[in-house]
């Protein structure tokens, strides 16, 4: 696992009120400070805790990406990006391995996925050499994208004559 250390956005980061969840600890949390829900408790039941409980369990940013692995940019669902980022060296100190990790993943011609903590959230995101920098786009886990089949589904087949087709195409 390789990291990216350290680093600074270049575009404002907005705070959001959302669901944040950890699939592999079963954990959920609403960051409004409404409600904290662990463990296998069902969906009705609720521990309330203080917006002081939630400061002190929210993921702190340490400014740095862990890299987990390495995919072919074919192989994201353009459905899951959220938003990009320009990503750069912080001082002086990370010119050196920044260059080494943009020039390896330019190498490969792949999309590095790595994970990052922003506004006290793990996020997803993908690295692409862009020119001298680097490009990090966020990319939604994939519960939070609805199946495509939950909305057309009950879109009827209908037959799309020539002339409709022309028509269409003409305006």
């Amino acid at each position: 696992m390789a990291k990216i250390s350290p680093f600074k956005f270049m575009q404002e980061v907005r705070a959001e009120a959302q669901k944040v969840t950890w699939p592999t600890r079963r954990e959920t949390a609403v960051t409004t400070g409404l409600a904290f829900v662990i463990g296998e408790i069902t969906t009705d039941t609720y521990v309330e805790m203080s917006k002081e409980e939630l400061e002190n369990i929210a993921l702190e940013s340490t400014r740095t990406i862990d890299i987990d692995e390495f995919v072919p940019k074919s192989s994201i669902d353009p459905r899951y990006l959220i938003r990009p980022y320009y990503l750069v060296p912080d001082g002086k100190v990370g010119h050196d391995a920044y260059a080494v990790i943009r020039e390896t993943i330019r190498s490969m011609n792949m999309v590095a996925i790595g994970r990052v903590v922003l506004t006290s959230r793990e996020h997803i995101i993908g690295l692409e050499p862009l020119d001298k920098g680097l490009m990090g786009t966020l990319i939604r886990y994939p519960y939070e994208v609805r199946d495509e089949h939950e909305c057309f589904d009950e879109i009827q087949d209908v037959k799309v004559t020539k002339d409709k087709e022309e028509v269409a195409s003409a305006a």
